[in-house]
C-alpha cells in the first residue's frame, strides 16, 4: 500500500509539473515614456518562480518513481518460492530427546522428538512423496521385535508393558511408501517397581 501512495503522489506532481509549465508567450507592457514594449518584471518573475516549482515537483515525482520500483525489486529478492522441488530440500533429520523421568519411574516411557525438513501426518502412497514439503512419519521398534509400528502425528511416542532393564529402540523416519530416510537408536532403562519381588514370608 505504501508503494500505490509513493506512486500516486509522483503520478500527482507530474499533472502539476505539467499544467503550471511557463507560457511560451511573452508578456510585453508599453514603456510610459519611451514608448516601447519592455518585458513586464513582475510577469517574469513570477513564470520563473512556477517555472522553478515545476523543475522542484518533477525532481520529487521522478524520485518517487524510482523508490517505488527499487522498493519492488527488493521485496522480490527475499521472497521464497511458493513450492520448493523436493530435489532442492535439505535432507530430513530427527533428533529424540531422553525419557520423561517421573513417567519412566512408573514403568511407562514417555519420548519426545523433533524433526527438521519433514512433516510427520498421516498419509501415504506414491501421490504423496511427490508433495512439498515433504512428508512422512515415524516407524517405531523395541528391542528388534518382528513387530513395528507408525507413529504418524508430532504427540510423543509413548511405550507401556516393558519388563525392567534395559532395552533399545529404534526411531526411523519413513516417506509415505515407508522408505526409511533416518535412523536413530536409544537405549531406555525401565527400573524395577517397588513391590514387584517375591514376598517372603
Amino acid at each position: 500500500m505504501k508503494a500505490i501512495r509513493n506512486l500516486a503522489t509522483a503520478a500527482t506532481l507530474v499533472r502539476i509539473c505539467m499544467a503550471g509549465r511557463p507560457s511560451t508567450q511573452r508578456i510585453r507592457t508599453r514603456h510610459p515614456r519611451e514608448g516601447r514594449f519592455v518585458r513586464d518584471a513582475r510577469a517574469t518573475s513570477a513564470h520563473a518562480t512556477r517555472f522553478t516549482f515545476c523543475q522542484l515537483a518533477f525532481a520529487v515525482g521522478l524520485t518517487l518513481c524510482c523508490t517505488v520500483g527499487w522498493a519492488q525489486k527488493t521485496d522480490d529478492i527475499g521472497r521464497p518460492a511458493a513450492v520448493i522441488p523436493l530435489s532442492d530440500e535439505a535432507p530430513p533429520r530427527l533428533v529424540v530427546y531422553p525419557p520423561l523421568v517421573e513417567p519412566l519411574a512408573r514403568g511407562v516411557v514417555i519420548l519426545q522428538y523433533r524433526t527438521e525438513n519433514i512433516r510427520i501426518i498421516p498419509v501415504f502412497g506414491n501421490g504423496a512423496l511427490g508433495v512439498s514439503p515433504r512428508v512422512g512419519h515415524l516407524h517405531v521398534t523395541v528391542d528388534d521385535r518382528p513387530g513395528t509400528w507408525a507413529h504418524t502425528s508430532e504427540d510423543p511416542i509413548i511405550v507401556v508393558g516393558l519388563q525392567p532393564g534395559l532395552h533399545k529402540m529404534r526411531i526411523e523416519i519413513a516417506d509415505p511408501v515407508h522408505k526409511i530416510l533416518v535412523t536413530e537408536i536409544i537405549a531406555v532403562t525401565v527400573p524395577g517397581q517397588a513391590g514387584s519381588g517375591p514376598h517372603r514370608h
